[in-house]
């Protein structure tokens, strides 16, 4: 969005705070995961007990969402919807609420319970409050078009 002059570049200023982190967790996870795949008598015992801890449901769960990413968390983020991708086009998605100016970087649609989804799927924001929405909506799309 700030690539096309649709955000302020001080959305560009919160890229390595809200990344770095999130790189080296994914670096972390997948040294593990090619780990695991090693031979060697060392290797394969590990397997084996993976292979029991990932038999618990729970850690099954973790594990998956780890794998795939919707385990990573940002802040001020507040969930993941994975499926439907409605922001396949680049724009965000705001539901259950209108709002006017941002009809070039945001569907709007109804629903029951109004959120806010990044162009990633990342849930921004979710409320009633307008307040607080026209803050999300500044943060991650920029000022409103007049």
């Amino acid at each position: 969005l700030a690539a096309r002059a649709l955000a302020g570049d001080e959305l560009l200023d919160t890229y390595h705070t809200e990344r770095h982190p999130i790189a080296e967790w994914v670096l972390r996870n997948t040294r593990a995961q090619v780990a695991l795949m090693r031979p060697g008598p060392q290797v394969d015992a590990l397997r084996e007990v993976m292979a029991d801890v990932l038999a618990l449901p729970d850690a099954l769960h973790y594990f998956l969402a780890m794998s795939n990413g919707t385990e990573i968390t940002y802040p001020g983020i507040h969930g993941f919807m994975p499926e439907p991708r409605p922001m396949a086009d680049g724009r965000g998605l705001l539901v259950g609420m209108k709002v006017a100016g941002y009809e070039d970087r945001l569907n709007q649609a109804d629903g029951d319970t109004p959120m806010l989804i990044r162009p990633d799927g990342y849930v921004a924001w979710t409320s009633h409050d307008a307040h607080s929405l026209t803050r999300s909506l500044e943060r991650w799309f920029g000022a409103a078009r007049r």
